[in-house]
């Protein structure tokens, strides 16, 4: 069971790394994640649970100096997001996915665009979760640009993204401006259930 994984290789690799070595923070992280994977799936409600490890991992990968630093702190602060949302704190939550969005930005290596992008998608959400379309609207429509210039036309992270934007227009009363986005919507599950759900490049 993965749950049980992270938290043996929590212990281990604090046994024989020590407590802030990098690779805790990561274990620590994904335990977190799997914790409000399990919540948001309603099997059971353990932000509570999830919350110190992930403030944990945020502190690890703020002290760390490995390459993989910029990586796990970009991780650590968009689960830890999460978690707040998750957990009602809303404010806090969309303050820590605008800190995760600079950190994204200003990492110049591996792939910057994409991290930006689902940070800002991510922010976006919180901001629907919200009912605040007019403030989610713009970021969703500056996702798609970098999206659609790193992405096949048809990939599902595209058609989240315009099905976001179809979901603003529509819960603002523009019911005509979003019948487009609903059918490019459609294309693209189509266009993936043609091809067995596969990535075409």
């Amino acid at each position: 069971m993965a749950e049980d994984n992270f938290a043996k290789a929590i212990n281990i690799r604090q046994s024989v790394l020590g407590a802030r070595h990098h690779l805790v923070g990561q274990a620590m992280s994904n335990l977190g994640a799997i914790y409000m994977q399990q919540s948001q799936a309603g099997l059971a409600n353990r932000y509570a649970e999830a919350l110190p490890l992930l403030e944990r991992a945020v502190e690890i990968a703020r002290m760390g100096n490995s390459e993989e630093k910029d990586d796990d702190l970009i991780v650590a602060f968009g689960n830890l997001a999460a978690c707040k949302k998750g957990m009602g704190c809303m404010d806090e939550a969309i303050e820590l996915m605008k800190d995760c969005i600079a950190m994204a930005e200003n990492v110049k290596t591996g792939n910057c665009a994409d991290r930006v992008a689902q940070a800002k998608h991510n922010l976006a959400v919180f901001y629907m979760d919200q009912f605040k379309w007019d403030a989610a609207e713009p970021i969703l429509m500056d996702v798609l640009a970098v999206r659609e210039r790193l992405l096949p036309p048809n990939h599902p992270a595209i058609g989240d993204t315009v099905e976001c934007i179809a979901i603003c227009m529509q819960q603002a009363g523009r019911m005509d401006e979003s019948i487009p986005w609903v059918q490019r919507r459609h294309q693209i599950t189509a266009a993936a259930a043609q091809h067995g759900g596969a990535v075409l490049r």
